[in-house]
């Protein structure tokens, strides 16, 4: 929702900023009550649903009054009750081990064996106690047993607990204690906790009795702050979960030491504890504190409380009851880091229904945005360190997000961008003061005695380069800072130890170093590119003797010495891709593997394994790999030759001079160097008398294909075929379908077109199978087997409709046919699937057939933006000379033949799905089963097996009911995956959205609509039998010829052949139908088949008496049944299909209904039907509706059904808007 402002406004004003955020917030809580106006609302009335007399409720009245609210055992009042009505001692309990007291705070031991004195202590909920000799015992026990669901007379008192629903007359009862005496709104609140009616209570409290209650819960909490920190809520945990030991808080986040990164620290060991089972009565008056107090109140709390449950459940509150307040906490200066914490718990999505929720993305974003504008550029920053802590947690979430969960996990929540955070800071150090502090943070931070993340790493660089604008003293320290926490970081010693992941993935930010201290501070910048002494941590890994085990916690130098050299290594050769003055970076990392592959030690920094793990970083946006990025350099470099002759004498192993080749593969004189020298290497590897390692073949293959030395990959992907045939572990396959792909895209560069078309592969992964059949037909293409190519490409495109290779190809095999229409057409539709890093062979086909048909202003746009190596091929120079000139001749159209594993190929899982931008990855489905109404749904879902609602899809939302289930085959051989969907109501536009939007969104290979229809008279069909459709007629279309309605038969959709066949062929398997669960209004029915046409439309048929009705019957003599769903499915079906998606189609339909022709003497309303026609629908439905899903279910288990389901690791196709 959006907010105008006062043309007047100055956004740059702290208080126009809170006003507006405190807008977005209020307008944020309200959302739920917007969206679900008909949801639960308290009653304020004296309702009564428990039946009670009027002498009842005068007994209930009195108990309110002078019951005793008792806190669960886990409060030491609570257990002193508890024990006492038990007959047991809290000394004993104590001295068992049975409990552990700290402060007013208990815990127990819920494992507790039987026998011991906790076994017969209850107590884990809140209880009323009563004495009964205060009443007349029966109906005092009458009254309680109508209100609680457990009520006990212990002596003289009952003990009431677990209250029933429909006590909501209680709140007025309460209220009316609370204005007769304000100081007894703190035990009235007590009795509503125990009758778990407090939220309504709280809602309703007026201004003062608020006041009342709020002071005394703040005062309650004040008096316990000692017990309330994570330390405590972790010991007693612990005790009550049966682990002995230290409740120390040890996470280490990262972040600068400040109040905000306790909270945070301790919210992430908290959450891996058991919360349930421990105290939770002090969280009980957070929350209601959160709700009745003051704003500026409950912040003086915030402040006091110490990192815990508690404080967690008063932000929690907050966040969720009364979020605008957080406005006021990031703007006052005093409440920075509790109000920074809070903003950080603010929910991404709002739940507005038991399976609804509201996302809330864009508002989410705004908020933080203005959030941190108020802590960064407000008046005052009281507390640096916390705003330090807050932009480094900033960097870490849009590192995760940006470079890792982009890929591995799309359904992350959100973060805020890099930029957004830079822009943020970069305003916040242009205030007087401002600089000076947060450098002050930045240096304690950076040299205190501990490890250091990433994110604070760029966080930092950042922070340096947008000092460098504003003042070049405050830079330099920062970035002197940097260095020395740099250093430390690399330093042998467990305290410090720690390495880089992401940080040579974030650009530009590398450079700052560089850029600050260079010129005016070289010893310092010196010390950014040699952290260490190579010689002395070369000795010492090389001194220390293999170990047993390695543990994380301590350092060992055999195993982290080469680990801290390929780190170091990797962010010089990422801070030298960044800049043109890369000379100084690239020297000494090239220093570190000339040191590294001399050094005679067991393990190198730049093993084959140790790079194929570094090389999987490929998924990791912007991060090149090593030894490709020290080619590159290599080339740019006017010292290239001399550098590489000086790698080369160090004798480095191949596949450190296969990646090189592949970042210098565009300079001729570097290769003409390289070459020799790689090939003696790959001869050597292939000759050795101790052979090569699988992994290691299979990872030469791959490099040696991207270097684009197809006859050197060809070799070792047969090696490697040849050592999984020798081999017998079931884990071969892998690495088998991995080298077949590589050898057939070796081939491939090779154009051994027929020996790749006899390659004849036994492959079990998916995406390599799919693969060497694309690079197949390339093969067929170029021997001038077009059709035949064309066909296979098809043939692919139907299971894996976003294959980006087949997608391609088919693009140049359409030019090579000539088919310029087709070609363009098919361009286009891949351009919507495939990465845009992808396109050159795309654009280059989609140009020539454009220049054919005459569109050369549009074939010389597209030639524009193929990316500069491919226009610097010969050919496509060619062809930009060409387009235009109107020459003819055989079209050059270009082929994809790159294999599905680029750099290393996975060990771990070469099986996986190719990756398409963009795409959200889905469980793979099989079958999609529509549905119209909620009978018809209902009846399907029961039948369904493992049912779950489906996953929120970050762009298509849920509007059709998705649920995700499985049916299994009757045969064991597994169970195909379902979704089910429902329209909502009848209608040919609902069901076309229903079918399109849900085989956009699963990718299913079948779609079955199942349901009711209205039957006519025909074979001798009858109520409760079921008609499977043939075809389907749109009886709708048609024409008013002299006031008669003429429909016309064009409109007729053939369902799915394989479908319709299996559905015959299981009925004859099994001729009697299989009676659902639901009993049918006639008990001697027995249901049967009918097989024919099915006629739709947007009008109900009831009276076939009348014209409209009879001249579609007589029409269509063969019509057997009408509904008002089919069409608009099947013409989504031919939309996908005009798509290239080959999507099956059938319809199963229970008969509810028999329309007649009616006697004239009986009077109809305009547009009604007639009572007994609707009641007659109205009795058959259900079972009419369960006996077409029992059918549709019970044959998709069946061994008729047309294809086997997927398995899990076959994936499925990209969801799509």
């Amino acid at each position: 929702m959006q907010h105008r402002e006062p043309s007047f406004a100055d956004p740059t004003n702290p208080n126009i900023r809170k006003q507006r955020m405190e807008a977005l917030l209020s307008s944020w809580r309200r959302y739920p009550n917007w969206l679900q106006v008909d949801g639960p609302v308290y009653r304020r009335g004296a309702e009564d649903e428990t039946g009670l007399t009027a002498e009842d409720t005068k007994v209930w009245r009195d108990v309110l009054r002078t019951a005793e609210p008792v806190p669960p055992r886990t409060l030491l009042q609570g257990l002193r009750s508890h024990a006492e009505l038990a007959g047991v001692s809290v000394d004993d309990l104590v001295r068992d081990r049975a409990v552990m007291i700290v402060g007013d705070r208990v815990a127990c031991r819920w494992r507790k064996s039987q026998g011991g004195a906790v076994s017969t202590l209850e107590g884990h909920q809140w209880t009323l106690r009563v004495r009964a000799a205060d009443y007349d015992a029966a109906r005092l026990e009458a009254v309680l047993r109508r209100r609680f669901g457990e009520v006990e007379l212990r002596g003289e008192i009952y003990v009431a607990r677990i209250p029933l629903h429909g006590s909501l007359d209680a709140v007025t009862l309460l209220l009316e204690c609370c204005l007769e005496e304000p100081d007894l709104a703190y035990r009235a609140w007590r009795v509503s906790r125990a009758l778990e009616i407090g939220d309504a209570f709280l809602s309703q409290l007026t201004a003062s009795v608020r006041r009342s209650l709020a002071a005394s819960l703040a005062n309650e909490l004040s008096s316990a702050l000692a017990s309330l920190s994570a330390q405590v809520d972790l010991q007693l945990e612990w005790f009550a979960e049966g682990i002995e030991g230290s409740s120390a808080v040890e996470h280490r986040s990262g972040l600068p030491p400040s109040r905000l990164t306790a909270l945070l620290e301790a919210e992430f060991c908290l959450q891996h504890s058991h919360q349930e089972i421990a105290d939770q009565y002090y969280e009980d008056l957070a929350w209601a504190f959160a709700l009745v107090g003051e704003c500026l109140q409950i912040g003086e709390l915030l402040k006091q409380l110490p990192p815990g449950r508690t404080f967690e459940a008063l932000v929690d509150a907050i966040a969720h009851s009364r979020p605008e307040m957080v406005a006021t906490y990031v703007w006052h200066p005093a409440f920075h880091a509790e109000g920074a914490f809070a903003l950080l718990q603010l929910s991404q999505q709002i739940q507005y229904a038991p399976s609804n929720t509201l996302e809330l993305h864009p508002e989410w974003l705004e908020v933080q945005r203005l959030g941190r504008a108020q802590i960064l550029l407000g008046d005052r920053l009281l507390d640096p360190a916390s705003a330090l802590a807050l932009g480094v947690r900033d960097e870490g979430q849009s590192l995760v997000r940006t470079h890792v969960d982009a890929y591995s996990d799309p359904f992350r929540p959100q973060a805020l961008d890099s930029q957004t955070i830079a822009e943020l800071w970069r305003q916040a150090l242009s205030l007087p003061d401002r600089k000076k502090d947060t450098v002050d943070a930045l240096e304690c931070f950076l040299a205190g005695d501990r490890k250091l993340s990433d994110a604070a790493m760029a966080f930092g660089l950042r922070i340096v380069g947008v000092l460098r604008e504003i003042d070049s003293a405050e830079a330099a320290r920062a970035a002197r800072a940097i260095v020395s926490g740099y250093v430390s970081s690399l330093m042998l010693q467990p305290s410090v130890f720690s390495l880089p992941d992401l940080l040579p993935a974030i650009g530009p930010p590398l450079d700052e170093i560089r850029a600050t201290l260079a010129s005016s501070d070289p010893t310092t910048y010196a010390k950014w590119l040699r952290p260490f002494d190579l010689t002395d941590y070369l000795q010492r890994a090389r001194s220390q003797e293999p170990p047993d085990r390695i543990d994380s916690r301590t350092v060992t130098p055999f195993y982290d010495v080469p680990r801290a050299i390929r780190s170091h290594t990797h962010m010089l050769i990422a801070q030298a891709l960044t800049t043109e003055n890369f000379e100084l970076a690239l020297d000494a990392a090239l220093e570190c593997v000339a040191a590294d592959v001399r050094a005679d030690i067991v393990l190198h920094a730049f093993s084959w394994s140790d790079l194929a793990q570094t090389t999987e970083y490929r998924r990791v946006e912007g991060l090149t790999p090593l030894f490709v990025g020290i080619g590159m350099l290599l080339s740019r470099s006017e010292r290239g030759l001399e550098l590489l002759s000086g790698l080369l004498a160090c004798d480095p192993e191949a596949h450190i001079l296969a990646y090189v080749r592949i970042g210098a593969r565009d300079s001729e004189p570097l290769t003409r160097l390289l070459d020799p020298v790689l090939r003696n290497r790959l001869n050597a590897e292939l000759s050795a008398a101790r052979g090569i390692a699988l992994g290691h073949a299979l990872e030469l293959a791959s490099i040696l294909h991207q270097a684009e030395l197809p006859r050197e990959s060809e070799r070792f992907a047969r090696k490697t075929i040849e050592i999984c045939c020798g081999l017998e572990s079931h884990h071969r396959q892998n690495y088998l379908d991995a080298a077949y792909a590589i050898l057939a895209g070796a081939l491939a560069q090779q154009e051994m077109w027929a020996e790749l078309v006899e390659l004849d592969p036994r492959i079990d992964g998916r995406t390599q199978a799919l693969f060497v059949r694309s690079v197949k037909a390339v093969a067929l293409m170029e021997l001038g087997k077009l059709d035949d190519a064309r066909v296979a490409l098809s043939h692919i495109l139907e299971e894996e409709p976003h294959h980006h290779g087949a997608l391609i190809n088919l693009t140049a095999c359409l030019v090579r046919a000539e088919d310029w229409l087709a070609a363009i057409d098919a361009a286009e539709r891949a351009k919507a699937i495939v990465a845009p890093q992808q396109w050159d062979n795309l654009l280059i086909n989609e140009a020539i057939a454009r220049d054919k048909v005459g569109d050369r202003f549009t074939a010389d746009s597209l030639l524009k933006k193929i990316s500069p190596r491919a226009r610097r091929r010969p050919d496509i120079q060619e062809l930009q000379s060409r387009v235009g000139a109107n020459q003819h001749g055989r079209p050059s159209a270009l082929v994809e033949f790159e294999p599905p594993a680029t750099g290393s190929v996975p060990k771990s899982a070469v099986d996986v799905p190719e990756s398409a931008a963009p795409r959200q990855q889905s469980e793979p489905i099989d079958v999609a089963i529509i549905t119209a109404l909620d009978v018809e749904y209902n009846a399907v879902r029961e039948r369904l097996t493992e049912c779950r609602a489906a996953p929120k899809h970050e762009q298509i939302p849920d509007m059709w009911g998705w649920t995700l289930g499985t049916i299994a085959k009757t045969d064991g051989s597994g169970a195909h995956r379902v979704v089910l969907a429902m329209a909502g109501r009848s209608g040919n536009l609902q069901s076309f959205m229903v079918t399109l939007r849900t085989v956009n969104r699963w990718q299913p290979r079948y779609v079955v609509f199942s349901g009711i229809a209205g039957g006519l008279d025909r074979e001798g069909l009858a109520q409760g039998d079921v008609v499977l459709s043939e075809s389907v007629w749109f009886y709708d279309y048609g024409k008013i010829d002299n006031g008669r309605y003429v429909p016309r038969h064009r409109d007729l959709f053939a369902v799915d052949a394989s479908l319709f066949n299996s559905a015959v062929s299981f009925h004859g398997s099994c001729p009697a139908l299989a009676a659902p669960s639901v009993v049918p209004p006639r008990p001697d029915h027995t249901p049967k088949l009918v097989k024919g046409l099915i006629g739709s439309g947007d009008k109900v048929i009831d009276d076939l008496s009348q014209d409209f009705a009879k001249s579609i019957v007589g029409a269509r003599p063969d019509l057997q049944a009408v509904e008002m769903e089919a069409a608009g499915a099947c013409a989504a079906i031919q939309y996908l299909r005009d798509e290239g998606r080959n999507v099956g189609f059938i319809m199963v339909r229970g008969i509810s209904d028999m329309p007649k022709a009616l006697p004239s003497s009986v009077v109809i309303a305009s547009g009604e039907a007639p009572l007994s026609q609707t009641q007659q629908r109205d009795n058959w439905k259900p079972y009419a509706s369960a006996i077409a899903a029992r059918f549709v279910v019970d044959w998709i288990a069946s061994d008729r059904w047309p294809l086997a389901p997927r398995s899990a690791s076959q994936g499925n196709g990209a969801a799509r808007d």
